[in-house]
């Protein structure tokens, strides 16, 4: 039984890959909007390079986190032969989902602290991995369902759609942080980092149903060109091994990069102001 729930896990280097690339743009994008930030350098946050460097990062990083979650659901799966271990499967499933959450959450709670310490009133509220730890939390459980993440990124979108009314019916009726975190208020809180549940979540509920459906049994259901393959599983090709370790350990790059680029671009301003 232990043998079987310690059953290796297969990655797939195409999506190692991608998300490669997300935190890779998701650096470089940061050196801007830190300088920014230091009051270092002007940013037209409207400029197409700009939005394409973020829009492409947070696309692809929350659509992981519903794709991760098919992955992880469905590997959890693989080669139940009785119904005692498909028992033992689904609770190390959501065992193993509460504890990212909990993780998650955690390093949430510090990096709004520190960016409180660093930038007062513009720390982190509600960003990225708060998102991610509540959104891991409310699609864990529906993960199996291609009509309920279907139903979940339809509703998302209509209330996107429809926030400015919503938000005059809510606001007057619940507290300011709740519109904040649901994206469904007048904002009464600036951060430098704000992701809420409304829009962001239909994304993690589109990276499910292309789990689901693009890697349906935990094996990949399409073909990838093969010369692309070839350059995806070339262990001896930096630029691809580089790459997919930036994706494999993307968790682990994305809160080492902020603290490292804030000293760096403290320690170059530092510079500068002592050079005048």
């Amino acid at each position: 039984m232990n043998n079987i729930l310690r059953k290796t896990k297969i990655r797939f280097n195409e999506i190692d890959f991608l998300k490669g690339l997300a935190i890779i743009t998701m650096i470089i994008s940061h050196v801007f909007y830190f300088q920014y930030q230091l009051n270092m350098r002007p940013l037209n946050f409207n400029s197409p390079w700009y939005l394409f460097l973020t829009l492409f990062a947070q696309v692809v990083f929350i659509t992981c986190i519903g794709l991760n979650l098919s992955l992880s659901n469905q590997n959890s799966k693989r080669d139940n032969n009785t119904p005692e271990e498909k028992n033992q499967k689904k609770k190390k499933y959501i065992i193993k989902q509460i504890q990212r959450v909990i993780i998650i959450g955690i390093f949430a709670v510090i990096l709004s602290y520190l960016t409180y310490l660093t930038h007062g009133y513009k720390f982190i509220k509600f960003g990225i991995l708060h998102f991610a730890s509540a959104a891991i939390f409310i699609m864990m459980w529906g993960v199996n369902s291609q009509i309920v993440n279907l139903i979940i990124s339809l509703l998302i979108i209509g209330l996107f759609l429809t926030r400015v009314q919503i938000a005059d019916f809510l606001s007057p009726k619940t507290h300011p942080l709740f519109g904040f975190i649901i994206g469904l208020g007048h904002p009464s809180y600036y951060s430098m980092d704000y992701f809420p549940l409304v829009p962001w979540l239909s994304l993690v509920a589109v990276g499910i149903l292309i789990g689901n459906v693009a890697y349906k049994h935990y094996h990949r259901q399409f073909k990838i060109n093969k010369n692309f393959q070839k350059f995806l599983d070339n262990n001896k090709n930096p630029l691809s091994l580089f790459i997919r370790q930036c994706g494999k350990y993307s968790f682990l790059i994305y809160l080492l990069h902020i603290p490292i680029l804030y000293f760096i671009l403290k320690f170059i301003q530092g510079r500068q102001v002592n050079t005048i």
